[in-house]
């Protein structure tokens, strides 16, 4: 790329995409765009959000605090002290995964707690909402 020693392997990357064009990931992405462009995905994106609002609905009903006050998206970030102070996240996490519910432990602002041990829970609203289920 350069006659200059060294030069060749700066000019010749760009930051974060070594060895591309990638056809694989230019295929995928025309793939997410072509789907997203269906009227009908419009109405898979608003059920899934309307399903996550429901969600935290109910979770506030039972005693929960969602940490944004509810959600304008896909995405709740539940803190677990006001339902009980002494569950963590991780604890959370173990015994829905037991369950089938998949949920990740969370940081929520100023966790008293270690990031491996949280006092949060992450829920990103979807898994239904592919098999055909409605709101409930």
């Amino acid at each position: 790329m350069s006659g200059r020693s060294g030069q060749g392997h700066r000019l010749g990357r760009v930051p974060g995409s070594p060895g591309g064009p990638l056809e694989h990931v230019i295929a995928a992405k025309a793939v997410a765009f072509r789907e997203a462009a269906q009227p009908s995905f419009r109405l898979y994106a608003s059920a899934v959000v309307a399903n996550a609002r429901a969600l935290g609905e109910a979770l506030v009903r039972e005693g929960f605090r969602l940490v944004s006050g509810g959600t304008d998206n896909h995405l709740l970030l539940i803190d677990l002290r006001s339902f009980d102070e002494t569950l963590t996240g991780k604890e959370a996490q173990e015994v829905l995964d037991q369950s089938g519910i998949t949920l990740n432990r969370n940081t929520i602002p100023d966790d008293p707690r270690s990031p491996f041990v949280t006092s949060g829970l992450a829920s990103r609203k979807r898994g239904g909402d592919d098999g055909g289920h409605g709101r409930r």
